[in-house]
């Protein structure tokens, strides 16, 4: 019999993402509602993690950062609406007024989920994996 040590895999990092779940835990929420289209609460966000209490406000004007990433999403997207509007229409320059409309249209649509997995993408670039073992128990000090 062999002594082999079987690593426990870490929750999947894509899978966390999409979900929105905590980068240091991948369980808890960060959000505290999960539709971004309501509006008043659009980036409103938890102060810590409810599983393991990594703190998602790490000092004033972090998610600056977060714009960078809101940036490059948005000229992904867009990239992708002027793809799509090429292969419809067959024409990219003809009617300049139905391009614009379409491109603004699409990245108003599409600005709040951007706006939150910048800040998602961000959280996870920043924050590091953890896993269970290094939490505490709940009810424990």
């Amino acid at each position: 019999m062999s002594n082999t040590i079987i690593p426990v895999s870490a929750p999947n990092l894509i899978v966390g993402i999409i979900k929105m779940k905590c980068p240091a835990c991948r369980e808890g929420s960060v959000f505290t509602d999960p539709n971004p289209y309501h509006w008043s609460r659009m980036g409103s966000m938890h102060e810590k993690c409810s599983v393991c209490g990594e703190n998602f406000r790490h000092e004033p004007g972090f998610y600056f950062g977060a714009a960078y990433v809101s940036y490059g999403l948005m000229v992904g997207f867009l990239i992708i609406v002027g793809f799509l509007y090429y292969f419809i229409f067959q024409e990219i320059g003809e009617n300049m007024l139905r391009l614009l409309s379409t491109g603004s249209v699409a990245a108003t649509l599409v600005a709040p989920v951007i706006f939150r997995y910048s800040r998602i993408i961000y959280l996870y670039i920043i924050v590091r994996f953890k896993g269970k073992k290094h939490f505490p128990e709940k009810g424990r000090v």
